[in-house]
C-alpha cells in the first residue's frame, strides 16, 4: 500500500467513524478526496482518478479497508 492509499483509507476511516457507517463501498476522488457512494462501480475502478474499497467495522470496532481493482 502506497502513501496516498493511507491517507486515502485514513480519510474514510474517519468519515466512517463520523457518521456512524459500519459497512460500504467507497470510491473516493484522488485529488478532492470527496468519497462517493459509486452509482455504476465499474466506472469507478476502471477510472484512475478514484480509489475504490470495501470499508467495514469488525466485532472489535476496527475499521478494514480492502481496495477493489480490475481483475
Amino acid at each position: 500500500m502506497n502513501e496516498e492509499e493511507l491517507i486515502l483509507n485514513n480519510t474514510l476511516i474517519k468519515k466512517c467513524e463520523e457518521e456512524g457507517i459500519v459497512i460500504a463501498l467507497i470510491a473516493i476522488n484522488r485529488e478532492t478526496k470527496e468519497i462517493e457512494l459509486p452509482q455504476n462501480l465499474i466506472d469507478k475502478i476502471k477510472d484512475p482518478n478514484y480509489y475504490v474499497c470495501y470499508c467495514h467495522r469488525d466485532k472489535n470496532g476496527k475499521y478494514i479497508i480492502e481496495k477493489i481493482e480490475e481483475n
